[in-house]
């Protein structure tokens, strides 16, 4: 149901595939639209979701290193020593397009860059979006880190 979270131990999945048995959670926000499930091989449970929303900043964070944003893997560095340097680039820039896709989103920005119907792209993502669509059209960069805190 709406605005709930429901712990789910021991669940096959399809009559058809019979895949399982596996664990479920299935947790319904009541800003989305449908609920979001996950499949776990571990026991379901409160401290199962946690782990899960760290590990849903980790994944995005590996895509947007390789294919989405910087395409790590077609450097073909194989030397540690350049590749420490590159990944320390890659970490300040990351930290700043997040900053600047935070920037968008805290001066209303977003639509500029999202579809009407969505509002699911990350800070990285609008923050890249954003340096590209400036850079085009001559556009504002914010420049800098600053902490935003809510009153």
């Amino acid at each position: 149901m709406l605005g709930e979270r429901r712990y789910l131990q021991d669940v096959t999945l399809t009559r058809q595939h019979a895949f399982g048995p596996v664990n479920l959670i299935a947790d319904w926000s009541p800003n989305q639209e449908h609920p979001r499930y996950w499949s776990l091989d571990q026991r379901a449970d409160k401290h199962a979701w946690r782990r899960g929303r760290k590990r849903f900043w980790i994944e995005p964070t590996f895509r947007d290193w390789k294919s989405y944003g910087f395409d790590l893997e077609s450097s073909h560095i194989d030397d540690p020593e350049r590749l420490d340097v590159l990944l320390l680039a890659m970490s300040i820039t990351t930290v700043w397009l997040i900053h600047v896709g935070d920037w968008l989103t805290q001066h209303g920005r977003r639509y500029l860059l999202e579809p009407p119907h969505k509002n699911d792209y990350s800070l990285f993502r609008l923050g890249r979006d954003h340096v590209q669509r400036a850079l085009t059209v001559d556009g504002t960069i914010p420049v800098g880190f600053t902490v935003s805190h809510a009153v």
